[in-house]
């Protein structure tokens, strides 16, 4: 057997392995239908489906040709995706992967003015505001402008100074569309982009914490165009 099909078999059959275990299969399937099922509930086998039967079409010739004949031979470029696809499905990224840091919050006596240099420095939009463990709510750039346009007069001029608002007092102009939505620090990137595909609104973040309770610290925050970016 040629070296590049045999690397091909050893691959697919481990595959083939991973999809049995992770849709639980007590007996012998298709690799082809477990693609399919797999699909269905997976957006990297979703995303890869056509890929991946073809290589079930690919095996098949090349295990069943009669008299030792090479009839195909994977390609560099083939044998390259299907490893990358297959270290992906077995160990994929996770939530807290997305995450540039830890988390970066504010307490609720934080000035607006602090949060809007912490903002600047670390080039965010979003700020969880955080009483101990305690989530109150999420300072966005949405949140102060819609502060701004409450508190500026006829003239342009701002009514309330920048240190005087607390980050407690800015969540008061929060809406819906700055609601968190909290992750447990193991939860699979994949699986996160099938459920959000579903939200009537994307959440403005995404906060992480080991059990994915919103009484717990923060781990890490990202965005929903952080989540979009990763294909």
């Amino acid at each position: 057997m040629h070296p590049q099909t045999n690397r091909f078999i050893v691959l697919y059959n481990n595959f083939e392995a991973a999809l049995s275990e992770k849709l639980r299969k007590t007996k012998f399937e298709p690799f082809s239908l477990m693609v399919r099922m797999e699909a269905k509930r997976n957006r990297l086998i979703e995303r890869n489906k056509g890929f991946l039967l073809d290589v079930a079409d690919l095996r098949n010739v090349l295990v069943h040709t009669e008299d030792d004949m090479i009839m195909a031979i994977p390609s560099d470029e083939v044998l390259e995706k299907f490893e990358k696809l297959y270290n992906s499905y077995v160990k994929p990224m996770t939530v807290l992967d997305l995450c540039k840091g830890p988390a970066i919050i504010l307490k609720p006596e934080s000035s607006l003015k602090k949060a809007l240099m912490i903002m600047k420095k670390n080039e965010i939009s979003q700020l969880p505001v955080y009483d101990g463990k305690h989530f109150l709510g999420t300072m966005t750039s949405n949140t102060i402008t819609r502060w701004m346009l409450d508190c500026i007069d006829n003239e342009g001029v701002l009514t309330q100074d920048l240190d005087d608002m607390t980050a407690e007092e800015m969540l008061d102009f929060s809406e819906d569309k700055d609601r968190a939505v909290f992750l447990e620090r193991s939860k699979d990137v994949n699986e996160l982009k099938m459920e959000v595909s579903g939200y009537d609104k994307p959440a403005a973040v995404f906060i992480i914490t080991e059990n994915g309770r919103n009484n717990e610290s923060p781990l890490g925050v990202f965005t929903y165009g952080a989540l979009a970016k990763i294909k």
